[in-house]
């Protein structure tokens, strides 16, 4: 099977498992990595997208994996290849918007910068464009400065999110999570704390996007 097609059809799959009640729900897809689906939490009550689904009262849809990337890298295809996917969901359930936090991994598997952006850029294009996008830059992690492979630091991926998406809405990953010890135990994924203030934080952002439809 190409890989190409995976995506596409783990949102399919994602599509029959939904139920009535949940696809008349208003309705919010984040896509990710482990910034957003930190699998060593001990609950995925903990994880931001359940702790907004509770306090929004939305239907959370996460798409996404730890190491998930934008660009493509060797034998693994990115999320530039997802877009269709997404827009099959959107004419399906009409989210109220979608949420984007990725770009570390790219960073750390050092993706050449430009491939990023075009990536990114490509990621975008695909989008419905009637679904407000929110695009949120990597969260702080204790490499902070440190060059990859490629001669880039997080910060000029993080530029290049900002500037592929001027036309949506950017949100500055450093100002969602405080860094430490408590709140990024490993140096990079958010710890329960972590993710209670990302969500906290959040609330501002997409409380508008959820307002009554005209």
């Amino acid at each position: 099977m190409p890989t190409r097609l995976l995506p596409i059809l783990t949102l399919a799959a994602l599509l029959a498992g939904a139920s009535a009640a949940e696809a008349r729900m208003d309705r919010v897809v984040f896509v990710g990595d482990s910034s957003l689906l930190n699998v060593t939490l001990r609950s995925p009550r903990e994880l931001v997208t359940d702790l907004l689904q509770r306090r929004l009262r939305i239907i959370a849809q996460p798409i996404g994996a730890p190491g998930a990337i934008m660009a493509d890298y060797d034998r693994f295809y990115g999320f530039r290849n997802i877009g269709v996917g997404v827009t099959l969901m959107s004419q399906v359930f009409l989210p109220r918007a979608i949420v984007v936090l990725l770009g570390y991994n790219d960073w750390n598997l050092n993706a050449p910068l430009d491939d990023f952006s075009a990536a990114y850029r490509e990621f975008l294009a695909a989008m419905p464009p009637d679904v407000p996008v929110v695009c949120i830059t990597p969260l702080w992690n204790a490499e902070e400065g440190k060059l990859n492979s490629a001669g880039h630091r997080l910060a000029e991926y993080r530029a290049a999110i900002a500037d592929a998406c001027s036309a949506h809405q950017v949100v500055d990953g450093l100002t969602l999570v405080d860094a430490g010890s408590d709140t990024f135990p490993d140096g990079k994924h958010p710890s329960r704390i972590g993710n209670a203030q990302m969500a906290t934080r959040l609330l501002p952002v997409l409380t508008p996007l959820l307002a009554p439809l005209p």
